[in-house]
């Protein structure tokens, strides 16, 4: 019960399964202990990679505009101008929260925290 609530919910905290274990099943654990019984079911509690949050809509028109130039010839290409927007964060708070995941699991949507292009205390290059 202990890895299914950490791998469903990879943003709790091993308090937070403590405290589910002891109000579902009346079940008293520290959480050193439950964070013992994570680690040897090789979960570890990581930083969540941050990632630029696009919605579902903007997933398909990248990808149909990806497919659409995708077999455009060499000439075409020295013609485009690429741009792209990049965010820098001023005051970037410490991030205190984990995640339990497994090696080489980062980039699961699960394990990312995304991220907004809104809100103060940053500069657009």
């Amino acid at each position: 019960m202990i890895v299914r609530s950490a791998t469903n919910k990879p943003m709790t905290s091993a308090q937070n399964i403590t405290n589910e274990l002891l109000s579902s099943c009346n079940v008293s654990v520290s959480a050193q202990k439950v964070r013992t019984v994570l680690h040897s079911a090789g979960l570890k509690a990581r930083t969540p990679g941050k990632k630029p949050y696009i919605s579902e809509v903007n997933r398909k028109r990248r990808l149909e505009f990806a497919m659409k130039y995708k077999n455009k010839p060499m000439d075409f290409r020295k013609k485009v101008i690429f741009s792209d927007e990049s965010k820098f964060e001023i005051f970037t708070p410490p991030s205190i929260r984990k995640i339990w995941r497994k090696n080489k699991t980062a980039l699961e949507p699960k394990n990312v925290l995304p991220t907004l292009k809104h809100g103060g205390g940053n500069v657009m290059v």
